[in-house]
């Protein structure tokens, strides 16, 4: 099962190398909807997005990934991920936002 995910992202990979985004956008969307908790999937894909410039996207997808259910170690890294995209090309509020989330998930993975 998994030979097939990692055979989607390498096709999304070269799509995106060919200058077909949609289609490679479209192809990790899908995965990340079949497989919520790969995050390896997610970090991939937040590193297309940065290549092209799509802060947006960038913030809509580490947006929806964190605010799925997941293992604290997989939303670790996903909050990781996400305040060293912030770092780069956002502005200090949003990565305070980004930590209060984080803590705020902690708090209620505590309990």
């Amino acid at each position: 099962m998994y030979a097939d995910v990692s055979l989607l992202v390498r096709f999304a990979q070269l799509e995106r190398g060919c200058g077909a985004a949609e289609r490679a956008a479209a192809l990790l969307d899908h995965v990340l909807a079949a497989y919520p908790h790969r995050v390896d999937v997610a970090a991939l894909y937040v590193d297309m997005l940065i290549k092209s410039n799509d802060i947006e996207q960038i913030r809509q997808l580490m947006e929806r990934m964190t605010s799925q259910k997941l293992p604290a170690r997989k939303m670790k890294v996903l909050f990781k991920k996400w305040i060293e995209v912030e770092e780069k090309i956002g502005n200090h509020q949003q990565v305070e936002n980004i930590r209060k989330r984080a803590v705020e998930f902690i708090e209620k993975a505590q309990f």
